[in-house]
């Protein structure tokens, strides 16, 4: 159950049924006002009678005009606020989501249902208290005053419970059909998402390739299909307004037929016209509430998509009395950890062991998909070993809060990201109270100078920036941090070789700071105090260059590959 803070509600929900009962009453006195001026005023040919009531009717009904205003007001300032708090909690939950639960969701199922489905359960809320209470209000109302007009004619009482029994029997089985398509639909948009995610990020790859009748084909195959979905649901509501009618019309016939062969004086004609309104006024009721059913369906499946999201768990193990942590005093250990990813066969990593000690800088090499990343993902504690421990100063980082541990790590990904504002607003991501100077030297250290003013705006996706730009700025970010331990997980290779050297040898200035620098380069880790060589998840090598030049053999390989076989004399 998603929980709202209902108290902050309370008076919208408040004002929104006491508005609704009184516009609903005012509209059940109608049809009495008028089978008066009928029996009274036009049958007694009274026109002050007229005059008098017709002025009443105007005012009540210049009132409930009043009243339809200020509720749907309410109703409206109800729908905002619960969706700005349901966009709210799902942002804080994504944002808060580890790294194997983030992954069981698409990036365009969660733009979905932060989007889409909460704007369909905003929708459904606005108008459910409206919509509900005043066809509860008008329907058992307008049969209460329907069955007091028809005493004297019980047939009438008879001809309106079997047109309200078709009205909900219809209704019934339009639910039937089409809840289970609201749900498909939904995962249909997700899919359209997700390519046109993919279609516009990978432009260039399509045109280079020329792609473009072929993902033309894919997008309109998944479009068509939920143009065809939509078509068919929309189809089953489109009958709702024409069957209600058809109902409404002709109870209205019957009752007319019905009472042109009983004497009038048995039920006069202000009673039958009276009866005809509040049997009209029982059928709008549910008319009403076929409203809430074309989006109630909908609004179903998209809180279960919402409900999914925020009650997804953490699969994490935190401990609930966290040790107290402040920065790495001695050394890392990786005893004996293996990992494996959720529904994978095999183990990323396999019975590691290894130890990195405080102010040392560590390389880390192998092959594509040989664990590199994986082993620093867990030492942040993005994922928990499947066996073995990491221990930072003798403590299992289980036992460290994850927010005291990644304050201790700067993390510098291979993929740069940037985000809209200024350069002093992206790199204080880095540091929050960093000042001009720490900023100019970060980006010294990055080797960015040739950013000159510090107000720079970043436009989105950092489209004014080229490839190593970005690069660059997102070392300095990570240097700028000054954390006890750094990480660069191959962001190094997208830079030039003298820019590389310059780097290095700038984050070399910080002594007391453990470096973990991943690499496809041999020339970027060669001069690393140790360097850590994996394959296929398994450590093969843990020295420092001359030694792994002479023992390992993968090494070498990487080695030869990339230096020719000067390197190995």
């Amino acid at each position: 159950m998603i929980k709202v803070e209902i108290k902050k509600y309370f008076l919208y929900i408040i004002g929104i049924i006491i508005l609704t009962i009184i516009e609903a009453l005012i509209l059940l006195s109608l049809p009495d006002f008028m089978a008066n001026i009928i029996n009274y005023g036009i049958g007694e040919n009274n026109l002050s009678y007229i005059y008098t009531t017709g002025l009443k009717m105007i005012l009540i009904t210049l009132f409930s005009s009043i009243c339809a205003i200020s509720l749907s007001f309410c109703c409206a300032k109800l729908g905002a606020n619960i969706a700005s708090d349901l966009r709210m909690m799902a942002f804080t939950k994504i944002t808060l989501m580890d790294e194997e639960a983030f992954n069981n969701f698409t990036k365009a199922s969660l733009l979905t249902r932060t989007t889409n489905d909460i704007n369909q359960i905003s929708m459904v809320i606005s108008n459910f208290f409206r919509h509900i209470l005043f066809a509860i209000t008008m329907g058992s109302g307008g049969i209460i005053k329907a069955f007091s007009k028809s005493k004297s004619l019980p047939a009438l009482s008879i001809i309106l419970i079997i047109g309200i029994l078709s009205v909900i029997i219809f209704l019934i089985i339009v639910f039937l059909l089409v809840i289970k398509k609201f749900e498909i639909l939904q995962n249909i948009l997700d899919k359209i998402n997700s390519k046109t995610k993919e279609i516009l990020s990978g432009t260039l790859v399509i045109r280079a390739f020329n792609k473009e009748e072929k993902e033309e084909k894919e997008f309109k195959k998944t479009n068509t299909e939920y143009n065809n979905l939509v078509y068919f649901l929309n189809k089953i509501m489109a009958l709702l307004n024409p069957y209600m009618s058809f109902i409404m019309n002709s109870v209205v016939i019957v009752i007319m037929l019905t009472v042109s062969k009983t004497a009038v004086s048995t039920f006069d004609i202000g009673n039958m016209l009276s009866f005809s309104q509040y049997s009209t006024q029982v059928i709008t009721a549910f008319l009403t509430l076929s409203i809430i059913f074309v989006f109630l369906p909908k609004a179903k499946v998209s809180y279960n998509r919402i409900k999914e999201v925020i009650d997804t768990k953490n699969t994490l193990e935190v401990s609930n009395n966290p040790v107290n942590y402040d920065g790495l005093k001695e050394d890392i250990q990786f005893q004996n950890v293996s990992f494996r990813y959720n529904g994978s066969e095999e183990d990323a990593l396999k019975n590691i062991t290894c130890t990195f000690k405080k102010g040392e800088t560590y390389g880390i090499i192998g092959s594509t998909a040989s664990g590199k990343t994986t082993l620093v993902n867990l030492l942040c504690h993005l994922y928990d070993c499947t066996s073995g421990n990491i221990l930072i100063d003798g403590i299992d980082n289980r036992e460290i809060s994850l927010n005291d541990l990644l304050k201790d790590i700067a993390y510098i990904p291979k993929e740069s990201s940037l985000f809209k504002g200024t350069i002093k607003e992206n790199l204080k991501d880095g540091k929050k109270n960093a000042t001009d100077k720490e900023i100019k030297d970060a980006l010294e250290n990055a080797s960015a100078l040739f950013i000159t003013d510090l107000n720079t705006n970043i436009s989105e996706n950092a489209i004014n920036f080229s490839g190593g730009e970005k690069q660059r700025l997102s070392i300095a970010r990570g240097l700028i941090k000054k954390a006890s331990i750094l990480i660069i997980d191959d962001a190094l290779s997208a830079l030039d070789y003298k820019t590389d050297l310059i780097v290095r040898k700038n984050i070399k200035k910080n002594k007391a700071q453990t470096k973990l620098i991943i690499s496809s380069r041999i020339a970027t880790i060669m001069n690393a105090d140790k360097i850590l060589v994996l394959d296929d998840g398994k450590l093969i090598g843990f020295d420092n260059h001359e030694n792994l030049l002479k023992n390992c053999k993968t090494y070498q390989e990487i080695v030869i590959s990339q230096l020719g076989n000067e390197a190995l004399k």
